[in-house]
């Protein structure tokens, strides 16, 4: 992830994974973080990946968390590579001391879960998935809560 060589290497390996996984009737999609966000030779690397490998065989499964932390705007994301994107992981976070971050429940944190949320809806994303990985509450209950709203959030 280093050196457009290893940029190429990459596009050449997801282009072959997507190959790979069409031929069993599957689809291969990145999940992202926000390294990909990072200026990368005059690019970044997540638009240098997605400028660069077969729209037909490499999808993308967003992280809105990610795409915020790394200081992009996910709904314009969505936009922009709206016919490769297979999901949207729909993932709240909350900063809990300077530069620091953690998720929360849905609509607990930073991120515009209802602007994201209409993006993919309206640039025809099928999947909208909820990914916490870290809880103030019980879990039981985040996950109820998160269910709870992304209901509201798809249908106010």
């Amino acid at each position: 992830r280093q050196t457009p060589e290893d940029a190429a290497e990459l596009v050449r390996l997801f282009n072959e994974l997507g190959t790979k996984c069409a031929a069993e009737g599957m689809k291969f999609a990145y999940h992202n973080h926000a390294f990909e966000f990072e200026p990368f030779h005059g690019t970044t690397l997540f638009d240098y990946l997605f400028e660069n490998t077969d729209p037909e065989r490499v999808g993308i499964e967003l992280d809105c968390y990610w795409v915020e932390l790394g200081k992009r705007d996910a709904k314009a994301i969505i936009e922009k590579y709206k016919e490769r994107i297979v999901s949207v992981h729909m993932k709240d976070g909350k900063e809990v001391e300077p530069g620091k971050f953690k998720n929360t429940v849905l609509g607990d944190g930073f991120v515009d879960m209802k602007g994201i949320a209409a993006a993919a809806q309206s640039n025809g994303v099928r999947w909208l998935t909820v990914e916490q990985e870290q809880f103030d509450r019980d879990i039981a209950e985040s996950i109820q809560l998160n269910v709870n709203r992304l209901r509201k959030i798809r249908n106010p």
